[in-house]
């Protein structure tokens, strides 16, 4: 990233923080010794969250056959992992919520691309048996995070780059580059890290158009980068970085091809197909997240 763009970046004062309740629930959850009850009256704190949580539990998204009422029930028929990644899934979109909106880029069309990244990337890690604690979901979640910052805090050089890549018919990172000097991927990133997040998601942030770059977490990079094409394909949300590309041919694709041979039988096609349920499911968290 230029310094001058960094610099620019380090002196916004009021730029998009997580709650702190949110951060305490995660830490809470990652604890050992907590117990559920304890977790539950943590989270019944916070009336907005818990009402999110119990829809989910009673929703679709779950498939639940029996009424979810208390928090502690929920907990249990979610799992604590699953119940961390949706908070912090929610807590990242509220972040962003009063943002005023540019108006060539759909928020809306954003965030449902990235919550179907994030079901088709639970999907795919899932159809690979590849067990993983939930990253996955909150990677695809918050993959273009970048995009926001920019749109938010830079609009019009955002305004720009939307015209130059449509006009050029080039992907967005491309005109990010020339007329910002950074794209959402690396600005992503150092929001990321301002907020002492995890590597693994910095890593997803920062390399998912080249997750070779992602070190010892090309895995879960990799997954993200194959999910959110086939998000776009399956044609929920909006990115216009990835408007034509193979699936096979995705750096990402050789990546788990080489780790995960089994890959190469899988039927993108039909599993495209499949993941009509999956989209659904999606569409339903973020109803509910933005409820």
């Amino acid at each position: 990233m230029q310094q001058k763009l960094q610099e620019q970046l380090e002196k916004i004062e009021n730029i998009a923080t997580i709650p702190g309740n949110a951060f305490q629930i995660i830490q809470m959850i990652n604890d050992p010794d907590s117990s559920l009850q304890a977790i539950s009256k943590l989270i019944e704190q916070d009336m907005s969250l818990t009402t999110k949580i119990l829809k989910i539990a009673n929703s679709p998204f779950i498939g639940y056959v029996s009424e979810v009422d208390t928090v502690q029930r929920a907990l249990t028929i979610l799992g604590l992992n699953q119940v961390k990644n949706m908070v912090l899934a929610i807590a990242l979109y509220s972040a962003f919520i009063n943002f005023k909106e540019t108006e060539n880029f759909s928020r809306e069309k954003f965030w449902q691309h990235s919550f179907g990244t994030g079901q088709i990337a639970r999907t795919f890690a899932n159809k690979l048996n590849i067990h993983m604690r939930g990253e996955e979901f909150v990677g695809g979640v918050i993959h273009d995070i970048g995009k926001i910052i920019i749109d938010q805090y830079f609009p019009e050089q955002f305004e720009e780059i939307l015209r130059h890549s449509q006009e050029h018919q080039i992907p967005l990172v491309e005109s990010e580059i020339k007329l910002l000097g950074a794209d959402h991927m690396e600005i992503g990133g150092w929001l990321l890290r301002r907020w002492k997040f995890p590597e693994n998601l910095i890593a997803v942030v920062s390399y998912h158009h080249t997750p070779s770059k992602a070190d010892k977490y090309q895995e879960l990079v990799s997954i993200i980068q194959i999910s959110e094409v086939l998000c776009e394909l399956w044609g929920v949300g909006f990115d216009d970085d990835v408007k034509a590309c193979v699936i096979e041919e995705l750096e990402g694709w050789q990546i788990l091809q080489n780790s995960i041979p089994r890959l190469a039988g899988l039927d993108i096609e039909m599993f495209t197909m499949e993941l009509y349920q999956e989209m659904s499911k999606a569409l339903e968290f973020f109803k509910i997240a933005k409820s």
